[in-house]
């Protein structure tokens, strides 16, 4: 991610400030998540995608649409996705 990376201990401050927000709320893993990402890791999923599918089986498993700009996520069927897209910024 370039030169603005988070070393560890400042990225678990910053998940911490944003954990600590009143609007902010963090679910428990649903029941099912196992079994639904158990399905493309069967299928020969790469290793490298291995985050980016369980939380595309949690946010299936959980019936929560998933947010992101990564446009891996669109490989996951059944997904409920909403996939973004950068705002080119002005030079």
């Amino acid at each position: 991610m370039g030169p603005d990376a988070l070393d560890a201990v400042a990225a678990l401050a910053a998940y911490d400030r944003f954990a600590g927000l009143p609007e902010v709320g963090l679910r428990s893993e649903p029941l099912g998540c196992d079994t639904v990402l158990r399905r493309p890791t069967a299928a020969g999923l790469p290793a490298r995608l291995l985050t980016d599918a369980y939380l595309a089986a949690f946010a299936t498993s959980a019936n929560l649409r998933l947010v992101s700009f990564d446009r891996d996520f669109t490989r996951f069927a059944g997904l409920p996705l909403l996939r973004l897209a950068p705002v080119p910024t002005a030079s």
